[in-house]
């Protein structure tokens, strides 16, 4: 201002702001867009519908492989309630190079509030391995997540899971579900979060189902050498990875054989740290006989919240309410309200 003219010199009328643009995915051809140049992957998107991918379209669906998100996104992704169905549905598919709907998640990386449905159709007699969901590799964030487990007849292969893969990121705040008419069935390595948690951090989630878990077998459609193997909510918690304040409800069916004990509600093998957890059901073990499954039977040797340990696993105030003592250093609870 010049006092001695009263003049106001007027320097900038631009208002800007240091919010990214907002991009919305309403369809599953928009689902492209997450890839489609290095600074779409950093972008910021909001999905306003819901979303189906399926391996093999019967109907005019939008295929798996052809919406993928190839290589790394770092940007963020608000799916404000709405959900994704992934299915899998193709006959005798091998499902090794599948990575998902999104190869990786960089470290500041953020997917929340969702719906994850997803869905293996094993009535054409399935046979999938290392096949992911929805994230192959994840070093960012997943938040505020529902997700709906619906494995139908048939027989899954190792590596078989919801959301992530290998996680070295964070996944919080989450509840995941089995399908009350799922057979829930895996041959190998299975989890309902996480595969692998390497060095990740797991927290605030609850898991259950309305039947048993059967985990492994040649039973149903596998090799009877397939049993299971670091299965669990997480399959294999290692390299410093982080389970907590998580709760489980379900009982969990394992086949006697090698690699038995490698299952559990919340943690399949723990090679790290595990804390403030509490699981409500039972661990069963059965045998595979002549073909035939054999009628299950408590298995009091392990604990039903973690499989097995590794050198390295460490646990503290892991409590469990069961139909029998598994005497070992966990916390029995005798009720609860």
């Amino acid at each position: 201002v010049n006092s001695s003219t009263e003049e106001e010199l007027l320097l900038d009328t631009m208002e800007f702001s240091t919010e990214q643009a907002l991009n919305v995915i309403s369809c599953e051809a928009d689902w492209l867009k997450l890839s489609k140049n290095q600074e779409a992957r950093y972008g910021k998107y909001l999905v306003t519908n819901d979303l189906t991918f399926v391996d093999n379209p019967q109907n005019g669906e939008a295929k798996i492989g052809t919406y993928h998100c190839t290589g790394t996104f770092y940007g963020s992704i608000d799916f404000d309630g709405h959900s994704i169905t992934v299915e899998f549905n193709n006959s005798n598919q091998n499902a090794s190079t599948s990575k998902g709907m999104i190869e990786a998640l960089g470290p500041d990386a953020v997917i929340e509030n969702m719906v994850l449905n997803f869905v293996v159709d094993g009535t054409r007699n399935l046979s999938y391995e290392r096949g992911a969901s929805f994230i192959y590799r994840n070093e960012g964030t997943l938040r505020n997540i529902v997700i709906n487990n619906d494995y139908r007849t048939g027989r899954l292969g190792h590596y078989q899971n919801a959301p992530v893969i290998n996680n070295v990121g964070t996944v919080e705040n989450f509840s995941i579900s089995y399908s009350a008419t799922s057979t829930n069935y895996s041959a190998n390595q299975m989890a309902g979060l996480a595969v692998n948690n390497f060095g990740g951090t797991i927290r605030n989630g609850y898991v259950y189902s309305s039947r048993d878990r059967v985990i492994g077998s040649g039973v149903y459609t596998g090799s009877s050498g397939d049993r299971s193997y670091s299965s669990g909510m997480v399959g294999y918690n290692s390299n410093g990875g982080v389970i907590e304040n998580c709760y489980g409800y379900m009982n969990i069916v394992t086949e006697k054989g090698s690699n038995e004990n490698m299952t559990g509600i919340l943690c399949g093998r723990n090679g790290a740290i595990m804390r403030n957890c509490f699981t409500i059901g039972d661990r069963y073990r059965y045998d595979y006989l002549n073909g035939e499954q054999q009628p299950s039977n408590i298995w009091s040797t392990y604990n039903p919240a973690i499989g097995s340990y590794t050198a390295t696993g460490t646990s503290s105030n892991i409590r469990y309410f069961g139909n029998t003592d598994y005497g070992t250093d966990y916390t029995r609870e005798t009720n609860y309200n």
